[in-house]
């Protein structure tokens, strides 16, 4: 990401998914199989 002309790396990857049911539990299954894990929750 470029901040103010600061270009940094945050180590990190942004996901967008459609939010209805059958793609949401897509992504948990492949989630789970990869085993990603949150590093942080939202709030």
């Amino acid at each position: 990401m470029n901040l103010h002309g600061v270009p940094r790396m945050t180590m990190d990857v942004d996901l967008m998914i459609t939010m209805d049911a059958g793609n949401i539990e897509k992504f948990i299954n492949v989630a789970q199989d990869l085993q990603l894990q949150p590093v942080c929750t939202a709030t």
